[in-house]
């Protein structure tokens, strides 16, 4: 299942939601919330996760960056976002985990496989920790 929006394509498949962001998107907070309808027009009540290729380059202003942070459905159980070797894209991506503190577990991977594999992992922990 496919959707576009005006700042990303959308591609949801095996409980991963793949956001492909395009090259020079304005990331908005109007076009995030574009987005986030997308994606639960996509994934309606399943369990998911997110992978972003966080590799375009694309500006991210503050207010949106916290909006993103604080923008979390019950059904996300996870976030990866892959960079590339691009120092401003990493350098975006770390200051909004480490100041902005995304309410999703999300965590920055240099290739998509490994992103897979650690959301697939988590996708299948329990929803409920043992005692």
């Amino acid at each position: 299942m496919k959707k576009e929006t005006s700042n990303s394509f959308l591609e949801y498949s095996n409980q991963i939601l793949f956001v492909r962001i395009k090259e020079g998107a304005e990331m908005t907070i109007e076009s995030m919330r574009e987005q986030y309808n997308a994606q639960l027009e996509l994934v309606k009540n399943n369990k998911y996760a997110v992978l972003v290729d966080g590799t375009s380059n694309v500006a991210v202003p503050s207010e949106t960056r916290v909006f993103m942070a604080n923008h979390s459905p019950s059904n996300r159980k996870a976030t990866a976002i892959v960079t590339n070797k691009n120092l401003a894209t990493r350098l975006i991506a770390n200051f909004y985990l480490k100041v902005n503190k995304p309410k999703v577990l999300t965590k920055l991977f240099k290739t998509e496989s490994d992103a897979i594999r650690w959301l697939k992992n988590e996708l299948d922990k329990t929803e409920y920790p043992q005692q």
